[in-house]
């Protein structure tokens, strides 16, 4: 029984993404579309309402549940422990990683990785890659995987032509489209067919073959809570305290889970709630272009995980800033985190060549101090800003209060042989770089 739970433990990692279950629908999307019935009658999602998502008990009826589900994760096992130097790699923890690099086809490696992005082969090859030497690579030829990165807030959708080359993130091209209402509401796809086509145009501007998508959609798309363990025994999706903190109704609400131990003595469960509809139809989107999906997610939720490991505060605040709302992330030594929409935003406070920062701040500050307040933290550390409201106000007027900060650049490079104009675009490609890197954990 103890193989059995680090086998499932090997694998059943969910990493705020909804790519699992997302996949699983695929062929039935496409299939209802050509049957020529609208997405909105479709009416059961396994993206995320799937009860076998529930976390391994060491009885092993609980095991067999998940039998399914993990078919081919063991015959990723079996595949490995046939070759030797691999099966060395994955029981001998003190196997030399450029020793099995030194065995493998480079050139082999790196067209499996930029067809497969998302396969366990890939994942495991990712560490191989990432434990070589920047000189040991060079000599073998550069590791390259191109990604098409969509972004969508306040009506903005967001293209980019990403790509990983070795440990260095590129921003290739880069398109802004401003939506109108009727192709894309605040947050559904009202036009599947359209969008789709303008996602398709774009790739073959930016010269692209079927490249894995990462969408990232904005912090009012999610809603964060969290359990201890004295509220949620075992987790169960169709729970009512869960269902009971869900902004929408229960059966218009998809729900994401992840389980941490950040404080010595108690766990505690992160709860991501966001709505059904909504990200159905971002997903029907993508699955009849036929693409593959290398993350669905939300930038702030990683982003505030990344702030909060490097933080020496007992408690992280990240405020992402939108045209319209404003999203407050409050993390707590990798343990509790949970978010709190704010109904302003950048916008309000924008009028024609003026930006009042220091009124929004003043706004901003306030809010903030209440939500503390309510939840009884204190907190005296800096509070990060991020968002493309932030950006567009900054634009206008760079004032910032001392209280906050602004978060810091992640590494990229910009593409030299494009004249591309990004200085109001900081936070959406900071997300994107810090997902490549995230990707390639």
């Amino acid at each position: 029984m103890n193989k059995l739970k680090k086998l499932y433990n090997l694998f059943y990692k969910f990493n705020y993404s909804f790519l699992n279950r997302v996949l699983s629908r695929k062929k039935k999307i496409i299939t209802i579309w050509n049957k020529g019935i609208s997405p909105k009658k479709i009416k059961k999602s396994n993206i995320i309402n799937n009860k076998k998502t529930k976390k391994f008990q060491t009885k092993p009826s609980d095991f067999l549940a998940f039998k399914n589900k993990l078919k081919s994760k063991i015959n990723f096992l079996n595949k490995i422990s046939k070759i030797k130097f691999l099966k060395d790699f994955y029981l001998n923890k003190n196997y030399n990683p450029k020793s099995l690099g030194n065995n493998l086809n480079i050139k082999f490696l790196k067209k499996f990785l930029e067809k497969n992005p998302e396969s366990q082969f890939s994942k495991f090859f990712y560490k191989i890659f990432k434990n070589y030497s920047n000189k040991d690579l060079s000599k073998k030829g550069d590791f390259i995987i191109d990604f098409l990165g969509i972004h969508y807030v306040d009506h903005k959708l967001s293209m980019i032509h990403l790509q990983k080359k070795d440990n260095t993130n590129f921003i290739k091209d880069f398109v802004n489209i401003d939506v109108p209402g009727d192709l894309i509401g605040d947050f559904k796809v009202e036009k599947v067919s359209e969008l789709k086509r303008i996602i398709e145009d774009v790739i073959n501007i930016f010269d692209l073959n079927n490249p894995p998508i990462i969408l990232l959609l904005g912090p009012s798309f999610f809603t964060v809570r969290s359990f201890g363990d004295n509220e949620l025994m075992v987790f169960s999706e169709e729970d009512p305290t869960i269902l009971s903190k869900s902004p929408f109704l229960p059966i218009n609400t998809l729900v994401q889970y992840k389980r941490v131990n950040g404080d010595k003595k108690s766990s505690y469960h992160r709860v991501i709630y966001a709505e059904k509809d909504a990200i159905d139809s971002w997903i029907n989107v993508i699955s009849l272009i036929n693409a593959r999906i290398a993350t669905v997610s939300s930038s702030s939720i990683n982003l505030i995980e990344k702030i909060d490991e490097v933080s020496d505060s007992e408690h992280s605040i990240l405020c992402d800033i939108e045209e319209n709302s404003s999203t407050i992330f409050i993390i707590r030594n990798q343990c509790e985190l949970d978010s709190t929409k704010l109904p302003f935003g950048s916008s309000v406070y924008i009028s024609n060549e003026e930006s009042l920062n220091k009124q929004f701040f003043s706004r901003l500050d306030n809010s903030i101090s209440t939500i503390l307040k309510n939840k009884k933290i204190k907190f005296n550390g800096n509070i990060f800003i991020h968002g493309n409201g932030i950006d567009k106000m900054f634009a206008i007027n760079d004032y910032i209060d001392d209280k906050f900060k602004i978060l810091t650049s992640y590494k990229y490079k910009i593409n030299p042989n494009k004249e591309l104009n990004l200085t109001n675009n900081k936070s959406i490609l900071n997300s994107f770089s810090n997902i490549l890197d995230s990707l390639n954990k």
